[in-house]
């Protein structure tokens, strides 16, 4: 197995866990919403963060180096449109995640819980998968190349 096999085998590992990560925290997240219970929102919003801390935000990271890592074992260069679509939704998502969501979460664990945060953190959710799967997209369409 050569090095680029390595680095596109956890590459599209870790991007499997973080789409699949945020789609089941998302999921939960729902379901705790359903409930009109508060404190198991906040429960559920604590269970997230804890589960990005672990899971997501490791998983996105390893996403940005071994994706980097790639585009230097495969000569990709940055004339690449496809590349310019995927990394900016790739840190467009990331953003979203950690400065939008993670930060309302916070609050609602910590006992903050209103029907406008809870549903600023569904949105922000939908956002970032949304832009996870635009990257997604781009990676394997490879448009403007």
């Amino acid at each position: 197995m050569t090095l680029y096999e390595a680095l596109l085998i956890a590459h599209v590992l870790a991007v499997t866990i973080w789409l699949g990560g945020s789609l089941v925290i998302l999921l939960l997240w729902r379901r705790a919403l359903a409930t009109t219970d508060p404190v198991a929102v906040g429960m559920q919003a604590a269970t997230g963060l804890w589960f990005d801390r672990r899971l997501v935000i490791p998983s996105s990271l390893v996403v940005l180096l071994a994706g980097g890592w790639l585009m230097n074992e495969g000569s990709w260069g940055m004339d690449q449109g496809w590349l310019h679509v995927g990394m900016a939704a790739v840190f467009a998502a990331a953003g979203v995640s950690l400065l939008w969501t993670g930060r309302m979460k916070k609050r609602v664990a910590g006992g903050a819980a209103s029907s406008q945060l809870a549903g600023r953190i569904t949105l922000g959710m939908v956002i970032s998968i949304a832009l996870m799967l635009v990257a997604f997209w781009a990676m394997i369409v490879k448009p403007f190349a």
